[in-house]
């Protein structure tokens, strides 16, 4: 029967013998190389991230500017400019009023091209759905 003393120096003697082997030396450098390899991608990837989302903050900004310079322009003429964002159409909706009476003068797309799309994004989700 193995005493506590004696497993307690064997397990020192085993622990002694794997650290000092050279397998276990390279195996340690290796996961060392890795994650310094891993440490390296994220800081790269985090700075793409930043640059991104930097440029996506200066897009807005500008396009903010440029919304703001057409209603300018547009409340000189006496009309006012609606804009909104519609997912059925994939973009954009402007709208062109008067200013005196709130009616719309032109829309882009137009509203018949908004339908559409509204309809065809409905007949979409009935054929996925499977209501149809």
């Amino acid at each position: 029967m193995i005493s506590s003393n004696n497993l307690s120096g064997i397990t020192r003697v085993a622990s002694t013998q794997v650290s000092s082997s050279p397998t276990k030396s390279i195996a340690t450098t290796e996961v060392a190389a890795q994650q310094a390899e891993v440490i390296t991608h994220f800081k790269d990837f985090r700075q793409v991230v930043e640059k991104s989302a930097d440029q996506i903050q200066e897009s807005r900004k500008q396009l903010e500017n440029a919304v703001q310079e057409l209603k300018r322009t547009a409340d000189t003429a006496g009309r006012a400019l609606g804009f909104r964002i519609d997912s059925a159409v994939s973009g954009a909706i402007v709208t062109v009023s008067n200013l005196e009476t709130g009616q719309v003068i032109r829309q882009i797309p137009d509203e018949v091209v908004v339908r559409v799309a509204h309809s065809i994004e409905k007949m979409k989700g009935l054929l996925f759905d499977g209501k149809l």
